[in-house]
C-alpha cells in the first residue's frame, strides 16, 4: 500500500498579537466582586479577593480563568491560594498593584509585576509563575520570587507591545523624578537596564496615586499623579521605549482635578478620565478637537474609581463601596452619545467594589486559532492507498490533539474521502486546520441490458466523476443515446484504473391482441360499464404499445324467487323454519343471484292407512275376491280439511284376485299376481289401486307429502291358506299417481325385493301434491316382468300402506324491499348500513348490512306501509384518500380545472358543510397526516337515491333519502348511489385492505446515508432521483427511534400544516396546483431529528405504508407513481467490527449474539428500550476473530417490545435490534 506524509508544525510557543482574544474576559476586584465576560451581559461572580485598589486577572484564549492577584497574594483557578503565592510585595492599596503578562515565546510562564503602595515607598518587582508547577493549577517558580527592579516607584505599571510584535516594554514611573523607566521583557526575561525618559512634571514624595495608562495600539501614554494635580499625556516610540512631547491635560479644566482612572476609547480618539477627590468628575476627552465633555459628577471623598476597558469594548466605571458599576455602551461616539448610564450593572449581592479594577495589558497576546498550524492544500489518492497526516508541535510546549473523529495522536492514517481537521491545544493557545482528501475510486459502472420499444431511445448513463470515456462507437461523451438493437460497449477510465462495462439493448415492434371480456351488471371493466366494442392503447408488461380491441358483454343480474314445502324435524339449506328468506348466490358466470325463498313447514302426518289385516282369499257369500275387506283407517285428522278413501282393489276383481299371506312383523298382508310383461303398463288392470279425496276448508291450502308401503317378491309364495312353492316372482313395479283422474307422478323399473323392505316416497317437493279445493287422488301400484321360473305362481306381496299429507299455513304475500348500493364506477359496497324507518325522522329503525356484493334486503313489510330508507357508513376513512385528491381540489377552487359532476363537489365537501372551501383542504391533510380518526362533522360515506340526477354543483340537492309508500308488491330496485368523501378522483378500492399503488410507474427519491451520533442532532436530505416535474406527493417514514425536530423547505414548500408525527411515523403531505420543474439531485426538503440511540441514517428511516400510500404525482396528467426511496450504501465498520443479526428474531426466552473483531478489545454490549432505557450491559475483553454470545432474556427487563443492541469496540459502534415477546 501506497503511503504519503503531510507534516503539520505547530509552533505553539510563539506568542502573537492580535485582537478578538478573550484573555482578559475574568475580572476580580473589591470586596469579593467579579464579571465574567463570558457571558452577554457580563455575569456577576464572587471571588477569595479582597483589596482597596488594582488587581490583575489573566484568562486562556477560550477565556477560562487562569489566575489572579491583588498584588500581595496569586489564586488560582480554583479560588485556593498558589501553594508559593502568597507575600508577594504589591500593595494592598496601591492604585495599580499587579499586571500580568506572558513570556514571549512560552506557553506556560507568566510575568506577575506588582508595585507598592504609598505608605511603604517600596519599588516594582515581579514573580514568574509556571503553569506546569502544581498539577496544571501554576505556581510561583521560588527562585523568581519577588525579584525586585526598581525599589523606588510610584503606584505605576502597565505593558506595551514592542514593534517585534514579539518582547513587551513594561513601564513604570520612578518615586519623586520625573523620570519614566521602559524595561524589555523578551523570551529570555526581563533587561535589569531600562530605558530612561526624563519628560514632565517632577512627581514629589506625595505624588505617588494614580494609574499609567497606553492606548490599544501602543502610541499614546497617560500617566497621573492624583494629588499632585498631575496628568500628562506623551506620545511613545514602541521601538526604542521613549516617551516624548508632554501634554498638559489639566489645561482642559479649571481648578484642581484629582484624575484616578483613565481609559482610551477602543479606536483610542477618545480620551476617558474620572477624579475621585472632593467633586467627582467623568470626562470625555476628544483628541483629536481637544473638546472636553463631562458626562457626570458626584460630590464627596473617593466616589469614582478606575476606569478599564471590557471585552466587549464597553468601558467600565467601579465605585468605592458600591454593589454596582457604571458602563459607557458606546465609547467609540462622541459626547453624551457615548450612552454613559450609571448604576448599569450590579454585582452579586454580597460583594462590593472599592476604588480599583483589574489592570490588563492593552492589546491581545494569545495567537490566532488559525493562523499557526496547516495540514496543507486539499489532495487526492488512489482508492486502496492511504495518506499520514502528522502534526509537530513545539517540543518545550506541551500539545493536546484532537481530530475530527475524537483520536488524540498527532499522527493519523487517512483512506477514504472526506473532510478531516486536527485542533491541537496548550495552556496558551488553540490551534486548527482541516484538509480535504478525496479517494479518487475505481471507476463503478454498470450498464444494464434494456428492452425498449419501437421509436424509443435508451441513453445508456457511464457517468463517474473524474473519469474519461471512450464508447464502441468512439464517441467519448458519459452517456451514449441508441435506438437500435445492439451490444454497446464503453471503456471508463480515472487516475487510478481502467474498466469496461457493455449493454445489450433489444427493440420490440408494437402488437394487437383482441380481448373478450363479460363482466356482471352494476360492474365495471377498465371503467367501461355497458356492452360494445373497444380500442384502446395499452402498455405492455415491457413497456410498449399495445394495440387492444376489447369486446365487452354485460351479462344482467338474476332475480328469482322459490317456494319450497318442508316436512317438520327437516331442512332447506339450513332453513327449518317457516318464512322468507333472500338469498345472494354465485352465479356460474360469476355474476351475483338474488334468491327469495318462501318456505312452507309442513306437519307431515299419516291421513289415510291400509293395515291389510283383514285380508280373507275366500268367502261363502261369494265376495270373496272384491276387496272389500281391506277398508282404511285414518290415523291423524288434518285441521284444514276433511279426508276420504274407499277400499284398495283390483279391478276387475275377478280376474285379478288376490290372496293373503304372512306379512311385516307377523302381521297378515295381501298377495297379487304380476303382468306377464317386461313393459311397464300404465293403468293395467292389474294394478293395485288406492282412491282417496281431500276436502280442504276455506282459504286451506292442503299437501299430499308421501305414501309408504312395505314390498317383497319372494322366491317361494306362502299363503297363509297352507299353500306354498316357487314363485315365479316379479322383478318390478311401477307406480303412477293421478289428481283428478290427471297423471302428476309416475315411476317404472322399480326393482323388486325378496324380503319385507319399506317403500317410501315424498311430494314435498311437488306442488302438484298441493290440494286447495275438492281433490281425489288415485295410486296405481303394478307388479310386472317375472323372473322366468316355470312356476305358474307369480305373486307379489303388500302390507301396511300410508299415505301422509299436511297443512300449509297460506302466507299472505308481504313486499320485500331490497336494492344494491355501488359506486358510481359499479363497484358494491359491503358492510354498509341501510337504515329504514316509518318515521320521517328515524326515531324508529331497522337495520341491514350490505352484503359483498352491495346486497339488501328488508322483509315482511306491510302494503300498506309508508317506508323512509338511507345509508350509513363511517368506517375505512382512508380509503381512496390520497394527496391527489388535494390536488384535484386545489385546482378546482383556484378555476384551473373546475368539478364537472355533483359527484365531485360532495366527495370534496369533506367537513359536509355544503360548500367545497379551502377548510376543507385543511380537514382532509390533517386527516391523511393521522391529527384526524374521522371526518369533521361527516361520515365517511354518504348515500344517495340511484334515480337522482348528479348534475351541477348544487350540494343542498343531493337527495340523501328514499321515500316508498304502499309497496304492493316486491320492490327490487331501491338502489342508492355510494360517494366516498374525499376520493375526489374515484380511485377507492373497496374489499382489500391493502394500501398499495394505483401504478407500476415509480418516482425515485434519494436520501443520504451517514452516521448517527447518540442524542445528537442531524438533518437528512430528500432529494429527487430524477429529472422530472411534480405538483404533489404523500409518503410515511417509520422513525420510531427519532425525536423530529423539523423540516425546512428546498425545493418544496413544507410547513408544519404538511407533516405530522403519530406512534412512531412521520406522514408528508405535500401538494400544489401547479406542478414544479425538478433536476436530479434537487432537494425537496430537509427533515431534522435526533436519535435516541447511535447508527446510521438507512436503519433509522423505513418508507412504510402503514397509514399513506407512498405516491408523487408528476407532470399535469396527475398520474399517481409508487415512491421509491433510495438511500446511500451501507456504512460499513467492517474495517473493525461486523455486528451480525440477532436471533431468533422474536425471542422470548433467550437469543444470540454474533459479531466479528479485526483488532480484539474491551467489548461493551449494551440493550435499550425504544424510550432510550439503559436495560442490560454486559462487558469482555476479546480477542480477534467471530464470537457468540448467548443473552438470557430474563436479564432483559421487558415484557415485550423492541430492544436495541450496541456494540462498542475499540472507539467504534453497531446497532442491531429486536423483539421481545
Amino acid at each position: 500500500m501506497k503511503k504519503f506524509l503531510l507534516a503539520l508544525f505547530a509552533l505553539l510557543g510563539v506568542v502573537g498579537y492580535i485582537t478578538a482574544q478573550k484573555q482578559n474576559n475574568i475580572w476580580f476586584f473589591g470586596n469579593k466582586a467579579g464579571l465574567d465576560f463570558n457571558f452577554t451581559p457580563p455575569k456577576a461572580i464572587t471571588s477569595a479577593l479582597f483589596t482597596l485598589e488594582g488587581t490583575a486577572s489573566i484568562s486562556d484564549p477560550a477565556g477560562h480563568l487562569l489566575f489572579y492577584t491583588n498584588g500581595a497574594t496569586l489564586w488560582d483557578r480554583n479560588q485556593n491560594p498558589m501553594p508559593n503565592g502568597s507575600g508577594l510585595l504589591g500593595g494592598e492599596s496601591s492604585t495599580q498593584a499587579a499586571l500580568i503578562v506572558p513570556l514571549p515565546n512560552s506557553c506556560t510562564q507568566y510575568y506577575v509585576f506588582t508595585t507598592e503602595d504609598q505608605f511603604t515607598n517600596g519599588g516594582l518587582a515581579y514573580s514568574v509563575v509556571d503553569m506546569c508547577l502544581h498539577d496544571g493549577l501554576g505556581d510561583v517558580v521560588a527562585s523568581t520570587k519577588n525579584t525586585l527592579v526598581i525599589d523606588r516607584t510610584t503606584e505605576k505599571v502597565t505593558a506595551v507591545l514592542h514593534a517585534n510584535g514579539v518582547d513587551i516594554w513594561i513601564l513604570t514611573h520612578t518615586h519623586s523624578s520625573n523620570k519614566f523607566q521602559a524595561y524589555l521583557l523578551t523570551s529570555s526575561g526581563l533587561t535589569t537596564t531600562p530605558v530612561v525618559s526624563t519628560i514632565g512634571s517632577n512627581y514629589s514624595s506625595t505624588d505617588i496615586i494614580g494609574p499609567i495608562r497606553a492606548s490599544h495600539d501602543g502610541s499614546k501614554i497617560v500617566s497621573s499623579a492624583s494629588f499632585g494635580d498631575i496628568c500628562e499625556m506623551f506620545d511613545f516610540n514602541n521601538t526604542t521605549g521613549v516617551l516624548s512631547n508632554a501634554v498638559n491635560l489639566n489645561s482642559h479644566w479649571s481648578g484642581s482635578r484629582s484624575v484616578y482612572g483613565i481609559e482610551f476609547s477602543p479606536d483610542d480618539h477618545l480620551l476617558y478620565l474620572s477624579t475621585f477627590f472632593i467633586t467627582n468628575y467623568l470626562y470625555q476627552l476628544n483628541l483629536a478637537t481637544n473638546v472636553l465633555t463631562t458626562l457626570n459628577s458626584v460630590s464627596g471623598n473617593y466616589r469614582y474609581g478606575a476606569l478599564q476597558m471590557g471585552p466587549d469594548k464597553k468601558i467600565y466605571m467601579v465605585r468605592n463601596e458600591s454593589a454596582f458599576v457604571d458602563v459607557i455602551h458606546q465609547p467609540n461616539v462622541s459626547g453624551t452619545g457615548c450612552q454613559y448610564v450609571e448604576h448599569s450593572l450590579d454585582l452579586l449581592p454580597g460583594t462590593k467594589g472599592q476604588s480599583g479594577l483589574p489592570n490588563f495589558a492593552p492589546y491581545s497576546f494569545f495567537q490566532d486559532s488559525t493562523s499557526s498550524i496547516s495540514l496543507g492544500h486539499d489532495t487526492t489518492i488512489c482508492a486502496g492507498d492511504s495518506i499520514i497526516l502528522h502534526v509537530q508541535s513545539n517540543k518545550n510546549c506541551p500539545s493536546s490533539y484532537v481530530w475530527n473523529d475524537g483520536s488524540t495522536d498527532p499522527e493519523k492514517i487517512v483512506k477514504t474521502t472526506g473532510l478531516y481537521w486536527v485542533r491541537v491545544e496548550s495552556s496558551c493557545a488553540k490551534y486548527i486546520d482541516s484538509i480535504e482528501i478525496d479517494v479518487v475510486p475505481t471507476p463503478d459502472v454498470t450498464l444494464e441490458n434494456a428492452v425498449i420499444c419501437t421509436g424509443e431511445v435508451i441513453t445508456l448513463d457511464a457517468s463517474f466523476p473524474g473519469s474519461t470515456y471512450l464508447w464502441s462507437d468512439h464517441s467519448i461523451s458519459p452517456q451514449l443515446t441508441v435506438s437500435v438493437s445492439g451490444i454497446y460497449t464503453v471503456t471508463v477510465s480515472n487516475a487510478c484504473s481502467t474498466i469496461t462495462a457493455s449493454a445489450n439493448i433489444s427493440v420490440v415492434p408494437p402488437s394487437h391482441l383482441s380481448f373478450v371480456a363479460n363482466i356482471c351488471q352494476g360492474s365495471s371493466f377498465e371503467g367501461y360499464t355497458e356492452s360494445g366494442i373497444y380500442t384502446d392503447t395499452l402498455i405492455t408488461e415491457l413497456g410498449c404499445d399495445s394495440i387492444r380491441v376489447l369486446t365487452l358483454t354485460v351479462i344482467p343480474g338474476s332475480n328469482t324467487f322459490l317456494e319450497r314445502d318442508l316436512c317438520s324435524g327437516g331442512s332447506f339449506e339450513g332453513y327449518t323454519k317457516s318464512g322468507i328468506y333472500v338469498d345472494t348466490f354465485n352465479l356460474v358466470n360469476g355474476c351475483d343471484s338474488i334468491r327469495t325463498l318462501r318456505l312452507n313447514v309442513i306437519d307431515c302426518t299419516p291421513i289415510v292407512q291400509y293395515d291389510l289385516e283383514a285380508c280373507s282369499a275366500f268367502m261363502f257369500n261369494g265376495s270373496n275376491m272384491d276387496y272389500s275387506e281391506f277398508l282404511p283407517t285414518f290415523p291423524s285428522q288434518l285441521t284444514c280439511a276433511d279426508v276420504s278413501a274407499d277400499y284398495l282393489f283390483r279391478s276387475p276383481p275377478q280376474m285379478n284376485k288376490h290372496s293373503c299371506t304372512h306379512g311385516v312383523n307377523g302381521s297378515i298382508a295381501m298377495c297379487v299376481s304380476s303382468l306377464n310383461s317386461c313393459t311397464y303398463i300404465a293403468g293395467h288392470q292389474a294394478s293395485i289401486v288406492i282412491e282417496f279425496t281431500i276436502h280442504p276448508q276455506t282459504d286451506s291450502l292442503v299437501k299430499f307429502t308421501g305414501l309408504e308401503f312395505y314390498e317383497q317378491a319372494p322366491t317361494n309364495y306362502n299363503w297363509i291358506s297352507g299353500d306354498s312353492g316357487p314363485n315365479n316372482f316379479p322383478t318390478f313395479y311401477g307406480i303412477r299417481i293421478l289428481k283428478n283422474g290427471l297423471e302428476v307422478f309416475r315411476k317404472e323399473n322399480i326393482h323388486t325385493t325378496n324380503s319385507w323392505t319399506l317403500q317410501s316416497y315424498s311430494f314435498i317437493d311437488n306442488d302438484l301434491f298441493r290440494v286447495q279445493a275438492n281433490t281425489t287422488f288415485r295410486i296405481e301400484l303394478l307388479p310386472y316382468c317375472p323372473i322366468g321360473d316355470a312356476s305358474v305362481v307369480s305373486a307379489w306381496d303388500i302390507d301396511a300402506v300410508k299415505i301422509y299429507a299436511g297443512c300449509i299455513a297460506i302466507q299472505s304475500p308481504k313486499p320485500i324491499i331490497s336494492g344494491r348500493v355501488i359506486t358510481r364506477t359499479g363497484l358494491s359496497v359491503s358492510n354498509a348500513t341501510m337504515v329504514m324507518s316509518e318515521d320521517a325522522d328515524f326515531s324508529n329503525v331497522t337495520n341491514k348490512p350490505t352484503d359483498a356484493a352491495g346486497h339488501y334486503a328488508f322483509e315482511n313489510l306491510e302494503k300498506d306501509g309508508h317506508y323512509f330508507l338511507k345509508g350509513y357508513k363511517n368506517d375505512d376513512v382512508l380509503n381512496g384518500v390520497s394527496t391527489l385528491d388535494l390536488i384535484r381540489i386545489q385546482k378546482h377552487l383556484l378555476g384551473i380545472e373546475p368539478f364537472t359532476s355533483l359527484h365531485q363537489y360532495i366527495a370534496a365537501d369533506v367537513n359536509h358543510s355544503g360548500r367545497v372551501t379551502v377548510l376543507d383542504l385543511l380537514d382532509l391533510r390533517r386527516l391523511l397526516l393521522g391529527l384526524y380518526n374521522e371526518f369533521p362533522g361527516n361520515t365517511s360515506w354518504r348515500f344517495g337515491d340511484m334515480a337522482q340526477e348528479m348534475g351541477g354543483a348544487d350540494i343542498s340537492l343531493f337527495s340523501e333519502l328514499k321515500t316508498i309508500e304502499y309497496p304492493r308488491h316486491d320492490i327490487d330496485n331501491a338502489d342508492f348511489l355510494g360517494i366516498k368523501i374525499g376520493d375526489v378522483n374515484e380511485d377507492i378500492k373497496l374489499l382489500t385492505g391493502d394500501l398499495t399503488s394505483r401504478s407500476e410507474k415509480t418516482f425515485s427519491l434519494m436520501m443520504e446515508n451517514e452516521e448517527i451520533k447518540e442524542m445528537t442532532p442531524f438533518t437528512v436530505a430528500i432529494k429527487a432521483g430524477e429529472h422530472t416535474s411534480i405538483a404533489g406527493l404523500q409518503m410515511a417514514l417509520q422513525i420510531e427511534d427519532l425525536e423530529l425536530v423539523g423540516i425546512s423547505s428546498e425545493k418544496l414548500f413544507i410547513t408544519p400544516e404538511n407533516f405530522a408525527v403519530h406512534n412512531g411515523v412521520l406522514s408528508i403531505s405535500w401538494s400544489q396546483s401547479e406542478s414544479i420543474l425538478l433536476e436530479d439531485e434537487d432537494e425537496l426538503y430537509q427533515i431534522k431529528f435526533i436519535a435516541h440511540h447511535a447508527g446510521q441514517v438507512r436503519d433509522k428511516i423505513k418508507l412504510t405504508k402503514e397509514r399513506l400510500c407512498p405516491e408523487a404525482y408528476p407532470g399535469n396528467d396527475l398520474e399517481s407513481y409508487a415512491i421509491h426511496l433510495e438511500c446511500g450504501k451501507q456504512i460499513s465498520n467492517l474495517q473493525e467490527i461486523s455486528f451480525f443479526q440477532l436471533e431468533p428474531n422474536p425471542f422470548h426466552s433467550a437469543f444470540t449474539t454474533r459479531f466479528y473483531l479485526v483488532n480484539g478489545g474491551k467489548t461493551t454490549i449494551r440493550f435499550f428500550d425504544v424510550s432510550g432505557k439503559l436495560l442490560y450491559t454486559t462487558e469482555h475483553e476479546y480477542s480477534s476473530g467471530e464470537h457468540v454470545e448467548q443473552i438470557n432474556g430474563e436479564d432483559i427487563p421487558l415484557n415485550n417490545g423492541i430492544v436495541y443492541c450496541q456494540l462498542i469496540c475499540n472507539g467504534y459502534t453497531a446497532m442491531q435490534r429486536i423483539m421481545k415477546f
